[in-house]
């Protein structure tokens, strides 16, 4: 079971950084990089909403509806992490953050082992 809790803490620290990164550039495009406002930084921001999501799906699947919700809060936990992050660290986790949702999806699915 620790290993659902790191891929969903995870999970919402990506997500919680996609929101942040995502409410930066909009109130102060001077402290954005410029890949955030472009198509990577939209990708990324999409799949880093997109991939906890799934993730629960998939443990309601795999499991029950209860494990389901405790893997949405584990998720919400991480977000709340997130938004106490500085936001260069949110930067750099939502530049890496496709790879890293597709790694741990790809693990939940049974594709690979971590």
């Amino acid at each position: 079971m620790v290993f659902y809790f790191v891929v969903f803490f995870i999970f919402g620290l990506l997500g919680g950084s996609a929101v942040k990164a995502q409410k930066i550039s909009v109130s102060n495009i001077a402290d954005t990089p410029l890949w955030v406002t472009g198509g990577y930084g939209q990708l990324a921001i999409s799949i880093s909403g997109f991939t906890w999501l799934l993730g629960a799906v998939s443990i309601s699947f795999q499991y029950d509806f209860g494990w389901m919700l405790v893997s949405i809060a584990e998720v919400f936990l991480g977000a709340i992490v997130a938004t106490f992050m500085p936001a260069g660290l949110n930067f750099v986790l939502l530049l890496i953050a496709p790879f890293i949702s597709m790694t741990f999806l790809g693990a939940l699915w049974g594709f690979w082992y971590i």
